[in-house]
């Protein structure tokens, strides 16, 4: 990383995508900045935060799923900044030892961020890596040394499906499955396009994410379920986030009024 890239870290006066993120998920790693840009894309789209906290509700709920089922080995996709609940503060204080969690994002500046977070927890790595290109990480000395291969896996592609093309969830998926371990999962949550079809508005936010160079996708979850053979759906199927969180009908409520609600569905896939 450059000098510049460097000061870019800790300069208050330019926005970053990842403190954007952690100031809609309540953190406290954002500047003034940050706010500012996160104010004036809500005023575009008022779900987004709804959206990025229920996205985030999903992966700490995916987290705590994945070690009932015995997994102590996480691998996440496009992580963004590991602040409010992600991986590693969902871990028991009893587990931590045993837990190896590897992070990436496409973003320099938010995995250099995000290495300054977790500072020396030598159990948590965080590397640059474009989640449509898996072999980065599968290839590196951080999937032969630290990770076991020799063991099942929690891989994430949480809040990330909808910036993917189906030629590029299939290829990732199918690289992905090729690597891993048997019974390894992936957790992934994604909208069902089926379900706003006749939603006036979802036009706009399309064309809203064209204006700033960060295409949509859109997928019906028939078409994913197809796109990420042969992984199969395990137990208890892809369930709309409310259902898959359980959330008290009044939270749920509020959340649809947000964000459509029941177009969002989630849950793992299994090898």
């Amino acid at each position: 990383m450059s000098n510049e890239d460097i000061r870019y870290v800790t300069d208050s006066t330019r926005p970053n995508a990842g403190r954007i993120y952690d100031y809609w998920l309540g953190g406290d790693y954002n500047f003034p900045v940050d706010r500012e840009v996160a104010n004036k894309i809500e005023k575009e789209m008022p779900f987004v935060k709804s959206l990025a906290r229920i996205i985030r509700w999903f992966l700490g709920n995916s987290i705590d799923r994945a070690i009932k089922m015995g997994f102590t080995q996480f691998l996440d996709f496009a992580s963004g900044l590991p602040t409010v609940d992600h991986i590693h503060r969902r871990i028991p204080e009893g587990m931590k030892k045993e837990i190896k969690i590897v992070y990436s994002d496409i973003d320099p500046i938010t995995v250099r961020i995000g290495n300054e977070i977790i500072g020396n927890n030598p159990l948590v790595k965080f590397v640059e890596c474009d989640c449509r290109k898996p072999e980065v990480i599968l290839k590196s000395d951080i999937a032969n040394n630290f990770l076991n291969k020799n063991q099942k896996i929690a891989i994430g592609l949480s809040g990330v499906l909808y910036y993917l093309t189906d030629e590029q969830i299939s290829y990732i998926t199918k690289t992905l499955y090729e690597w891993a371990f048997d019974k390894s999962i992936i957790y992934f949550c994604d909208f069902d396009i089926e379900t706003l079809k006749n939603d006036p508005s979802i036009q706009a936010v399309f064309d809203y994410y064209e204006s700033i160079n960060q295409p949509l996708y859109a997928h019906s979850k028939k078409n994913v379920i197809k796109l990420v053979e042969p992984w199969r759906v395990k137990e208890p199927g892809l369930q709309i986030l409310e259902d898959w969180l359980n959330l008290p009908l009044d939270i749920a409520q509020q959340w649809g009024k947000f964000t459509g609600g029941s177009t969002y569905y989630g849950g793992f896939i299994e090898k």
